[in-house]
């Protein structure tokens, strides 16, 4: 696990929900797009917008489902980690505080801080393959 992968993680959580969105968005449109009432398509000069919306929905799902999976991967690794660590993880990484913050909720040095967070760092990347 990079630290590049751990400063991700809100940003994976904001695209998902963006994401999510977008997946609500299509398929209100397929739900209620260009068709006739009987429910076939629309003839004329229009064409059924029914695939190319579903190709939309699909590739928002895959992207989703892959940036998920990396969140899970994070989840993984704050597992490794013993309560005080994982909680210092997320307090960085996850909730987004500033390590003299979590120094006062912690009631520890910022420097003692630091060094928590190294050693977690170790322990995360010596355990994932």
């Amino acid at each position: 696990m990079t630290k590049q992968e751990l400063k991700d993680y809100r940003h994976l959580r904001a695209e998902i929900r963006q994401l999510d969105g977008q997946i609500a968005y299509w398929r209100r449109r397929a739900e209620g797009g260009n068709r006739a009432p009987d429910r076939s398509p629309v003839v004329g000069h229009f064409t059924d917008p029914l695939p190319y919306i579903m190709d939309k929905i699909i590739a928002c799902e895959q992207a989703r489902d892959e940036k998920t999976k990396r969140l899970a991967d994070v989840e993984a690794a704050f597992a490794m980690l013993d309560a005080r660590e994982a909680r210092l993880m997320r307090a960085y990484y996850v909730e987004g505080k500033t390590w003299e913050a979590i120094a006062v909720d912690f009631s520890y040095t910022w420097r003692h801080v630091h060094r928590l967070h190294a050693d977690a760092l170790k322990k995360m990347s010596l355990n994932v393959i």
